[in-house]
Order: C-alpha cells, then sequence, then structure tokens
C-alpha cells in the first residue's frame, strides 16, 4: 500500500490497522469524513466513495474497518473479518460488468456459500448486503429485516425437532442432523443444543447408553447417546439389541451412510385445487391413502452412487451433490446392486408416497414447496443455484426432515406417467405400461413452478439429464 502525503509504500501484516502511515504518521483515511457511530453499510459507502471500489481488493480495507467500527456489535466485527478473509468484497466486485439478472443468481450463490460454509446466520446476510449497498447496488439495508427471517426459520425448526422425538426415540444421526440443519438456518451450536435439551425435559426422555461424563460440549453430550421416552428405554435397557421404535435408521454399505426417514401411512388429497396458480392441468385433486414405508432423507449423493456403481457419470462433481444424469433405468441397476448388499428390498417411491412425503406426511403445514412457501428457504431453483448443483441437504429440510424435495435436481420415481384418476385410490402404482416414467420435485435450472410439491413432469427412462437424480424408498 502507500501514502498520499509522502508516497511511501510498503506491505502492512495482516490484522494490523493502517489507519495511519508508519513512516509520516500521517492518516492514511480521513477520519472525520466517517461517523464512528456509523451503520458498517455507511462505513463502507464512504470509504469507497473516498477510495474508489478497488479497495475492495486491498489488505488495507480491514485495519479502516477496524478502526472505524469498535461501536459495532462483536458478532457484526466477527463477521466482516470473515467476509475480508473470504474475498467476499472481490467476488462481488467480479460481478460488476454482469448483466442485473445473472448478477442477482450470482450474489445469491455468493450469500449462500459464506453463510453455509461458516455456519453463518442471517448476519451474514446483513454484511454481504453492506457491500452491495457501499457499491450502489441496493438502495437501503435495514438491520430489522434479517431478524425476521430467524423467525420463520425457529418455526421449521421446531417442526423438525418434535417430529425427531415423536417416535419415541431420538437417534444419534437425528441429533447431530438437528445440529446441521439448525446451524444451516442460522442458529448457534448453544441455540440448538438448549431447543433440544428442552424437549428432552419436556418429554422425560434418558439416554442409553449414558454419555462419557467427560465431555463438556453440549453437542457432544446430545450426540453421544440415543435418547428414549421411558417406555421405549425400558425396552431397549432389559434388550438392548431390540430395535424398539427403530423405525428412523441409517443402511451402511461400503463405509457408506444411507440415511432413511421413517413415513407413517395416512390419507390426502394429491394434485392441487383448480385455483392455485401455476398449476398444471395433470393435477387432478383426488384422496389417495399410502400405507406406512420409509423414503431417503436425502437425494442419492455421487459417493453413495459411486460406492455401488463403481463410476460416476454426472455433470457437477462431488462426493456429496446429487448424483444426475441418470436415467431411470440405470437407477433399476443401482437399486438391484444396493439390494444384493443389504439384503433388503429398495426401490423407487410411486408417485403417491413421493407427493406424500413432500407434503410432510401426516405432520403436513400445506406449503407449496416442501417444507416452506419461502421457496429459498428450502429448495435450489434458477433463482439462487447459480446454475449448479449444490450438497445436499444445505437448505432446511421438510416437516418430517427430509432434504431437497423441491429443487437441486429432479427425482425419478417408479410410476409410469399418465392422468390421475379422479376417484379415490389406495396405495396407487400409476398405470401398467407407458412412454414416459414420472419425474418430481423440480431442479435447479428450473422456475420455481416446478418445485411445487404438486407439480408433474416425465421424462424417458433410458435417458439421464444433469438436473435429474433420484431418491430411495422401502416398505418396512
Amino acid at each position: 500500500m502507500n501514502c498520499n502525503s509522502c508516497k511511501a509504500e510498503w506491505t502492512p501484516p495482516n490484522g494490523v490497522s493502517i489507519s495511519e502511515c508508519p513512516f509520516c504518521g500521517k492518516p492514511l483515511f480521513e477520519m472525520q469524513n466517517a461517523d464512528k457511530s456509523a451503520e458498517p453499510h455507511e462505513i463502507l459507502r464512504i470509504i469507497i466513495q473516498q477510495y474508489g471500489i478497488s479497495i475492495l481488493n486491498e489488505i488495507r480495507l480491514k485495519g479502516m474497518l477496524s478502526d472505524l467500527m469498535p461501536h459495532v456489535e462483536k458478532k457484526y466485527q466477527r463477521v466482516f473479518k470473515q467476509a475480508l478473509e473470504d474475498k467476499v468484497g472481490s467476488k462481488l466486485l467480479d460481478l460488476e460488468h454482469e448483466n442485473n439478472s445473472i448478477r442477482i443468481i450470482k450474489i445469491n450463490s455468493i450469500k449462500d456459500i459464506f453463510k453455509n460454509t461458516n455456519a453463518f446466520d442471517q448476519t451474514a446476510d446483513y454484511v454481504v448486503d453492506c457491500f452491495l449497498y457501499a457499491l450502489g447496488w441496493i438502495e437501503l439495508v435495514n438491520k430489522d429485516q434479517y431478524k425476521h427471517a430467524k423467525v420463520n426459520n425457529l418455526i421449521i425448526i421446531n417442526h423438525q425437532i418434535d417430529f425427531a422425538f415423536i417416535d419415541g426415540v431420538l437417534h444419534k444421526a437425528e441429533t447431530e442432523a438437528l445440529f446441521s440443519s439448525a446451524q444451516s438456518l442460522g442458529f448457534s451450536e448453544n441455540e440448538i443444543a438448549d431447543m433440544i435439551n428442552e424437549k428432552i425435559k419436556k418429554f422425560k426422555f434418558k439416554p442409553f447408553p449414558e454419555p462419557d461424563k467427560s465431555l463438556k460440549n453440549q453437542k457432544e453430550k446430545l450426540c453421544a447417546s440415543d435418547w428414549y421416552s421411558d417406555s421405549a428405554y425400558n425396552l431397549i435397557k432389559e434388550n438392548p439389541s431390540n430395535p424398539v421404535a427403530n423405525k428412523n435408521y441409517i443402511e451402511t454399505f461400503e463405509n457408506i451412510n444411507l440415511e432413511m426417514v421413517f413415513v407413517k401411512g395416512g390419507t390426502f388429497t394429491m394434485g392441487s385445487p383448480d385455483n392455485e396458480a401455476d398449476r398444471g392441468n395433470n393435477e387432478i385433486q383426488h384422496q389417495v391413502s399410502v400405507s406406512d414405508f420409509s423414503i431417503g432423507k436425502y437425494e442419492v449423493t455421487q459417493k453413495q452412487w459411486t460406492a455401488i456403481i463403481g463410476t460416476n457419470q454426472s455433470r457437477f462433481i462431488g462426493d456429496d451433490l446429487p448424483v444426475e444424469n441418470v436415467g431411470w433405468n440405470k437407477v433399476q441397476e443401482f437399486i438391484q446392486k444396493l439390494n444384493q448388499k443389504t439384503g433388503k428390498k429398495y426401490r423407487l417411491p410411486t408417485e403417491a408416497e413421493w407427493e406424500f412425503a413432500a407434503r410432510g406426511g401426516n405432520l403436513s403445514q400445506q406449503y407449496k414447496f416442501a417444507g416452506s412457501n419461502d421457496i429459498n428457504a428450502v429448495a435450489w431453483y434458477n433463482g439462487n443455484s447459480g446454475s449448479i448443483t449444490h450438497t445436499v441437504a444445505t437448505k432446511a429440510a421438510n416437516e418430517l426432515g427430509i432434504y431437497d424435495m423441491s429443487g437441486n435436481v429432479w427425482e425419478w420415481c417408479n410410476d409410469w406417467y399418465g392422468q390421475y384418476s379422479s376417484g379415490s385410490q389406495t396405495n396407487p402404482q400409476g398405470p401398467s405400461s407407458g412412454t414416459y416414467r414420472v419425474i418430481r420435485g423440480g431442479g435447479w435450472i428450473n422456475d420455481p413452478q416446478c418445485c411445487l410439491v404438486s407439480y408433474r413432469y416425465n421424462s424417458h427412462p433410458d435417458v439421464g439429464y444433469f438436473h435429474l437424480g433420484f431418491r430411495l424408498a422401502l416398505v418396512p
């Protein structure tokens, strides 16, 4: 960096304040131009106005913000510091010449990656928006607007916690998933631990086996044991091999875990009402009853696919990304080999099972998308995906604790595609023959309409696409 007064040039150490020149002592930033009680977005705009947008690429910005934000809450200071280390400002600056629609998509992607990578809450959205305000790309930043999102997310995570306790057992894997989900929704580790402990106390759950008393961390304590209701605890203590209430389970093969969620059977209205916006003409409402079944908590990942098939033809490569570019018939090969390894009878979900699970089963809140009426809370679609697939379970789960049933990738169903019956049905299997198979859920490439829980589409079973994957089902 350099001093405009004495013309000295030097490279300051990381994290060192550089509000004054170390050679001549003159201020490097005109502090009088910035009110030291100003909000962060106002401070950033003043800095850019004086030094130009290239300051976002300079190391001295870190020292300037440190000097000008002593009054700012510590959590905001911490997130700003991380934003500078992650070069958020530089990444935004790279979008300067993009057209507005592309810029919006990429900004949302930067926000999601920054927030999810660091397990931040809505503070991360605020900090990124401070940069956008300073660049003149948005006109207003109000801290209060970021608080409301957390209220909605609290409702979502409470639904997930209630479902985890509903069958009398809170398994280790479920507890770990709750922590992961809550942190992706902006809650701290301590906040989710307090919520889980509150439910444990309310329902009088007991751990088995007893957690190691040397564990101090609340998350480690909670995840060290399965937690049981009184009746379930007595059974499991008498016979630890008793699979009591063990309906949510993890299948392990080739050192890979496959998590399945138990869905209690029930009756629901399949399809959409005539007055629903964006409905298709193939969504005739009718009553459907389904029996108990289990469904994958996540879309099948590339790591799981490769462990069974040995090769990976996906367009977007990553162990925890959903496998895609696989046709229905190729999926049958995967299922056949998986069943040989596990001795079980996995299959694709029927279209009725898929929609029942996506709607939240018997815990349904009648959301438009799988888990929310806010698509951005639960789905990767063309408005936020950045034109790529994303790691499974980085959006919120639905009422049953199932992830990505709206968006990320379309999902194959077992049925041939055909028109709905207008009459009531029990465990419908679809037409006996056809040309195309049903696909559901929409993907990263699609508009919100395709991600509605009632939206239907189809594809040829021999053909795979880079926006089409699947999840598994199993009848107990």
